[in-house]
């Protein structure tokens, strides 16, 4: 019960931060700061925390437990576009509204959630072993989201039209991380440089839930509406599909870091990323229903992601 509590308070500050970061953005003055700040954590501070992470910590132990969580990461990634595509037209979704159905389906938050998730339950080096394997499993997922899910929200009925794997600075921070911890450069890191670089990774840690806060302070609270799709999106990423993962994490020998981090990955909500896009690329229309299905995942997520990491710790 311990950890349970201690999951669900961190969670809730994690997304007390989200809201905080909302209303900041909210205010006209501060409108200017979401797109440098955006920047500075997606492609500065992340990607430094990913490099700092694997020189210092990976090694060849490492490498083999993790070569082959990307293909976990896209297997749920595959699972909602499969589920997503076969349940739509069930779910009477209008054929406009289909690939946002998918995305959602599709496109979880991965990433940027788990990172101060597993700051606030983990201690010592179990904290960089769970960002490590969040690396890992999201190694393609950005990538994926600014290509394959760009083009979803863009068009209507055609996903694969014109789409190019885009490599993004998280996904190249990984790879050159890897190569750099078998270079042992950990070496050059004096003390006045580290010191440097955990500020600037800390900041990153902190900042990227406030930031995707600001993602959704373009949109109006008042247009959500809660119907069949969003109930079975809510359902479907939060708890069916995580309990899917909950044999495997007992039949397959793991250790406990890799429990909690396993199941985590399978039962967060919907991208943030993905309301950014469609403002950006997509079909404002399409973004009630978008937001509509974030609120009620994330809301519902504060209960079940504690519930998901307590399961892991049996």
């Amino acid at each position: 019960m311990k950890i349970f509590l201690t999951s669900l308070f961190a969670i809730i500050k994690i997304f007390l931060i989200t809201v905080a970061g909302y209303f900041f953005f909210k205010i006209k003055i501060f409108k200017k700061l979401y797109k440098p700040l955006l920047f500075y954590t997606i492609n500065i501070s992340i990607p430094i925390l990913i490099l700092y992470r694997l020189i210092t910590k990976f090694n060849f132990n490492l490498f083999i437990e993790t070569i082959s969580l990307p293909l976990y990461g896209l297997l749920l990634i595959w699972l909602g576009y499969f589920l997503g595509k076969k349940f739509a037209p069930f779910l009477n979704i209008p054929a406009q509204k289909r690939n946002v159905f998918v995305s959602i389906m599709m496109f979880s938050n991965c990433g940027y959630l788990p990172l101060p998730l597993f700051e606030s339950i983990f201690k010592g080096d179990d904290i960089a072993l769970s960002q490590i394997y969040v690396f890992f499993i999201g190694l393609v997922y950005t990538s994926l989201i600014w290509s394959i899910g760009v083009n979803m929200l863009t068009h209507s009925d055609k996903i694969l039209q014109k789409t190019r794997f885009k490599l993004t600075v998280p996904f190249c921070a990984v790879i050159a991380g890897i190569f750099l911890s078998f270079l042992n450069v950990k070496n050059l890191l004096v003390p006045e440089l580290e010191s440097l670089i955990k500020i600037i990774t800390k900041s990153g840690v902190l900042l990227v839930m406030f930031i995707m806060g600001g993602g959704l302070s373009s949109v109006n609270l008042s247009h959500i509406k809660i119907d069949n799709s969003v109930i079975f999106i809510t359902l479907f990423k939060l708890i069916v599909l995580p309990l899917l993962v909950v044999p495997v994490i007992f039949i397959i020998k793991m250790n406990p870091v890799l429990k909690t981090v396993f199941i985590v990955e399978a039962g967060v909500p919907p991208a943030v990323n993905l309301v950014i896009i469609t403002l950006k690329y997509g079909k404002s229309k399409n973004i009630d229903f978008l937001l509509s299905s974030m609120i009620s995942t994330y809301i519902v997520s504060i209960f079940t992601l504690s519930f998901l990491i307590f399961i892991s710790h049996l």
